[in-house]
Parts: structure tokens; sequence; C-alpha cells
């Protein structure tokens, strides 16, 4: 057998490619179309209920002011709200004085 005869030709067909945005997307309509994300979705578009903003403010009394759970035992929403816009104001004052500090350098 000759060599020449068992090689075949190959020809490279170009193929057309996408673009990445097309196929972000498409990842981007898929994770609208979950049954989870909607649900999210819905969840965000909801104001929050007096007990979830009382539970998010005590979460954050804790984790940033150093507060116990227990403090907040038989405290109205009105009662933590007052102490946490005290800590959270006190906190926001300081960033923006930091900032102001760190612009001047």
């Amino acid at each position: 057998m000759d060599p020449e005869e068992e090689s075949t030709t190959s020809t490279i067909i170009p193929t057309e490619t996408k673009p990445k945005d097309k196929a972000i997307d498409h990842v981007k309509l898929k994770a609208k179309e979950d049954p989870a994300v909607k649900r999210y979705q819905a969840m965000k578009r909801k104001p929050q209920t007096e007990a979830q903003a009382r539970k998010n403010m005590m979460m954050y009394l804790t984790n940033v002011a150093g507060f116990k759970l227990d403090y907040f035992k038989g405290m109205s929403y009105d009662d933590i709200r007052l102490i946490f816009e005290a800590k959270f104001n006190s906190n926001v004052d300081f960033l923006l004085k930091t900032k102001e500090q760190m612009e001047e350098d």
C-alpha cells in the first residue's frame, strides 16, 4: 500500500463562536426560571415584618456592639430600635470621620 493513498485530507471548517455575553445572558435567564430564585426575589420585594426587623437589629447589636441576646428578652421593638439607632449612627459617624481623615492625608 502506498502511504499517500491512505492519508486523507482534512479540511478545517470554521465554526461560529458565540460571544461570552450571550452565554452569560443564557445563565441569567436560566437563573430567573429557578423557583428558588423566584421565591427569593418575591421575598426581597416584600417589606420586612416588625419581627424580622427586630431580629436583624438584635443580630447587629450582638455582632457589632457586643450585646448578649439575653439582654433583649422582654424588650419591645421600639426599645431595641432606640439602642440600634444610637449604635448604628455612632458607627456611621465613625466611618464618615475616618473617610474624611483619609481624604485629608
